[in-house]
């Protein structure tokens, strides 16, 4: 499947978002998410995210990702 926007460098293959063909997302229809396959570049994310919104799906980050987020939360609110 290709996209209205970025139709150069960005596809849905199935199960997986691609980015100048890299596998940079998974793509779970029955959960309605798509899990990022690691941490890219601000282009590559933008996507990710502009797949995962035409979708209709949202976007799950790497559990290191999501973790880090949530340890620099606590520290900000000390």
């Amino acid at each position: 499947m290709r996209f209205l926007k970025y139709t150069q460098n960005l596809a849905l293959d199935g199960s997986h978002v691609l980015s100048y063909g890299t596998k940079v997302a998974r793509v779970n229809h029955v959960n309605r998410v798509v899990h990022t396959l690691g941490y890219w570049s601000q282009t590559t994310s933008k996507h990710v995210n502009y797949a995962a919104a035409q979708l209709g799906y949202e976007v799950i980050a790497p559990i290191k990702q999501r973790r880090k987020r949530i340890h620099t939360l606590k520290v900000q609110e000390a």
